[in-house]
């Protein structure tokens, strides 16, 4: 079986998902056998119980294993065709059966689950450099609503100038009228790295209540549309 990492860097498996998805519990992990391509393949997806996700694509034609997808150099239309099949299946479960496993923060873990069950949003990774930033937007006009950024405090709360922790942070949209009434210093701060006319910050380290903070996000949702 090969290991498969590239769809679930940055994520962790929710395990209570899986049955309902259709994984069988085995001894030491959870099976999912998916027919490709007209039933001409199955392919297995196991996962362990550390989160580790492991394939194996059968041809049913030639009863043995198929490999060429997994080979960068492999080429033709019946290989690309199984690749998009493999690929898509691998995206799916992705999708459905694992959530981000970036930010640590439990206010930060909360706002995520906001999104995802509000807005069906899940945070988007854009940055390879700096793979501990994220971003939602919206999926009808494809704009940001939120930025979620693992920053030094010092950056954002300039009375802390020599607490260099990280710490996350999530920055807001807000109608620039209200946004210059809202900044105080203390729970909300200019936009980090964003136009300080329209985003605000928010240190995602308990200052603010969850509540409070969904409660801005939906507003800031709503300003991503116009």
């Amino acid at each position: 079986m090969h290991a498969e990492k590239e769809f679930f860097q940055r994520q962790k498996v929710n395990f209570n998902i899986l049955p309902a998805y259709g994984f069988e519990q085995t001894a030491d992990g959870f099976l999912y056998i998916a027919p490709l391509l007209n039933k001409q393949f199955n392919l297995q997806i196991y996962i362990d119980m550390n989160g580790q996700v492991w394939t194996k694509l059968l041809d049913n034609n030639a009863n043995s294993e198929y490999v060429l997808h997994m080979v960068d150099d492999a080429q033709g239309e019946f290989v690309g065709a199984v690749r998009e099949a493999y690929q898509a299946e691998l995206q799916k479960i992705a999708d459905k059966c694992f959530q981000p496993d970036v930010f640590q923060n439990p206010t930060t873990q909360a706002v995520i689950a906001y999104a995802a069950q509000t807005y069906q949003d899940k945070p988007e990774f854009l940055w390879p450099k700096t793979p501990a930033n994220a971003i939602l937007r919206r999926q009808d006009n494809k704009k940001w609503y939120a930025a979620l950024l693992t920053v030094d405090r010092n950056k954002i709360d300039l009375t802390n100038k020599d607490a260099n922790e990280k710490i996350e942070i999530i920055d807001l949209r807000l109608q620039p009228d209200i946004l210059s009434q809202t900044l105080d210093g203390i729970k909300y701060f200019p936009g980090y790295h964003m136009n300080k006319k329209h985003w605000y910050t928010i240190c995602l380290d308990g200052s603010v209540e969850v509540a409070e903070i969904c409660q801005r996000l939906d507003i800031s949702y709503k300003l991503a549309k116009k």
